[in-house]
Formats: C-alpha cells, sequence, structure tokens
C-alpha cells in the first residue's frame, strides 16, 4: 500500500509528532509499505540520516503561500497514495483530500482550537 504522512513537524525538530512519525513510518515499511511524508520544516529539504522520503515545505513562507504550497504537494503527491494519514496539517490535507477523494485517517494529536486561542493569547 502507498501511504502519504502530513504532520506539522518532523525531525530534526523536536516533539510529539516528530518522534512518533518516523516509528511508525520504520513500521510501516518494514511491513513492506511504501511511505511518502509531507512536513513543515525550518529548512526546505532538509535530508536527515534515515530511509525516509520526506518532502519539506519551508514553515518561515507566509501562511497562504505556505498553504498553497502544502496543498499543492498533497495534491501531487497523494494521487499515486492509496491512504493518506493526517497527523499534523489537517486543513490543509482535508482541502487537498476534496481533490483527491482518498480514504483519509487523522489520528488528532492535540486540540487545535485551544492551541489557537493560546498562541493568540485568548485564552484567559
Amino acid at each position: 500500500m502507498n501511504i502519504l504522512i502530513t504532520v506539522g513537524i518532523f525531525p530534526p525538530d523536536i516533539g510529539g509528532p516528530a518522534s512518533f512519525v518516523p516509528k511508525i513510518s520504520d513500521f510501516l515499511i518494514e511491513n513492506g509499505h511504501n511511505v511518502k511524508i509531507i512536513c513543515l520544516s525550518e529548512v526546505g529539504n532538509n535530508h536527515t540520516e534515515d530511509n525516509l522520503d520526506v518532502i519539506r515545505i519551508k514553515r518561515s513562507n507566509s501562511l497562504p503561500i505556505r498553504w498553497i504550497k502544502t496543498i499543492y504537494q498533497i495534491v501531487k503527491n497523494g494521487r499515486r497514495s492509496d491512504l493518506i494519514f493526517v497527523n499534523g496539517l489537517g486543513i490543509e490535507s482535508a482541502i487537498a483530500n476534496l481533490i483527491l477523494k482518498k480514504q483519509l485517517i487523522r489520528k488528532i494529536v492535540g486540540d487545535p482550537v485551544w492551541e489557537r486561542a493560546y498562541n493568540q493569547k485568548k485564552n484567559d
């Protein structure tokens, strides 16, 4: 099975999704699946020492540009995928999947509404 994984953070970033996605990817590959990962990154095309196929989109792009690039990459790479596993970039993945109409599984890794309010200092 060809699986596309979308995630907001990935090594060398530190955090839950950045730890989980390489582990699940390795497990899926060991079990005969093809895995491609789309993530946000501080550095474009930062090649880490691993066997994973990773497409990095610069996090520093303005939000509209980043969303366009992310949705484009999900559509482009999702065409050859049987499944999209969403571990982040949920809205972008959902928009892209309106075009792709692929099976999509989403792992909710946090509370996006609370996180947005917290980041905007609106949760007093």
